[in-house]
């Protein structure tokens, strides 16, 4: 029997294996961030924002505090007067653009986009739509059909408009995709927006990006194919939130097992939807559903809540 629409979202569930501890997701398409996720612009986002500093007369420490993530346009105004605000935009913007810092790609990057059907991820970042082609030419990736980029919202990074609309394009809710983010405020976007948010530590370590559903190392931890209308995204994780692996000695005595949970009381690692969670798209992001209990292993009751995704492997 096919999901219904109130019912489709991402899922996502641990595997243990000889190789590591993973997650897999299934999801309906990726949505990237750029600096730091799929480019490696650490350096050069860096040098210009410390140019930006010095030019404006500003502490570079406290400049570069909180610039990950957000749009340059949010950071100049909540930096700079207004009586200078548009030179600055303007001065920052040709900085960016004519700037030779190299800005290769991310570990993995090349391989995990080979992977995936063109229509099935967008890159949702800050910079400008003529910034984000110049790195991914630079970094020699393929450009998607769908790029959200700073010209394209009103509000930027931590709101969730990006993703809302990145997910829209792509023709899926946002509770449907897979968001792959390196900084809070993408990954504040992200949980906000209804999707599942797995984290970089290219850009902050772990302990900065928690607030994430699942913590890799960079894009080579991540594998990806399609099966039927879904993609399968196996991650080797650092850390997950609310799910617990199994145990390596999974023997349990039938007569001591506790009768199986109903779905309803199943744990998950995908929460429930926050208020103001985007639901524009064709089908709505349902009530929780998991296929892991509160011990950590898939129980009868789980494999029954998760066959009616096995349409998907026909």
């Amino acid at each position: 029997m096919l999901p219904t629409a109130a019912e489709r979202r991402s899922i996502a569930y641990p595997v243990r294996s000889r190789h590591g501890n993973y997650i897999r997701v299934l999801t309906r398409a990726l949505l990237f961030d750029l600096d730091g996720v799929l480019v490696d612009s650490s350096a050069a986002v860096e040098q210009h924002w410390r140019e930006f500093a010095q030019r404006y007369e500003l502490d570079a420490g406290q400049v570069l505090r909180d610039v990950h993530g957000h749009r340059s346009a949010d950071v100049i105004t909540r930096l700079i007067a207004v009586e200078r605000r548009e030179e600055a935009l303007e001065w920052f913007a040709g900085l960016e653009l004519n700037s030779t810092i190299p800005c290769p790609a991310i570990a993995g990057a090349a391989r995990l986009l080979a992977q995936l059907p063109p229509d099935r991820w967008a890159i949702v970042s800050s910079g400008t739509s003529s910034l984000i082609q110049r790195r991914l030419s630079c970094a020699g990736l393929p450009s998607p059909s769908v790029v959200v980029s700073a010209e394209s919202v009103s509000r930027g990074k931590p709101d969730p408009e990006g993703y809302c609309l990145g997910a829209h394009r792509l023709g899926w809710s946002a509770a449907e995709t897979t968001v792959i983010e390196d900084a809070p405020a993408g990954i504040s976007a992200g949980s906000r927006s209804g999707a599942l948010v797995i984290a970089l530590t290219t850009t902050h370590s772990a302990p900065i990006v928690r607030s994430a559903s699942v913590v890799v190392s960079d894009l080579s931890d991540i594998a990806v194919r399609l099966s039927g209308q879904y993609l399968v995204v196996s991650a080797r994780i650092q850390r997950s939130a609310g799910l617990r692996l199994p145990a390596r000695s999974a023997r349990r005595s039938r007569r001591a097992s506790p009768p199986a949970p109903p779905c309803a009381d199943l744990e998950v690692m995908h929460r429930d939807t926050p208020p103001g969670a985007c639901t524009t798209s064709r089908s709505a992001p349902p009530p929780s559903n998991s296929v892991i209990d509160r011990t950590g292993t898939r129980t009868r009751a789980a494999r029954r809540c998760s066959s009616r995704w096995s349409w998907m492997h026909s």
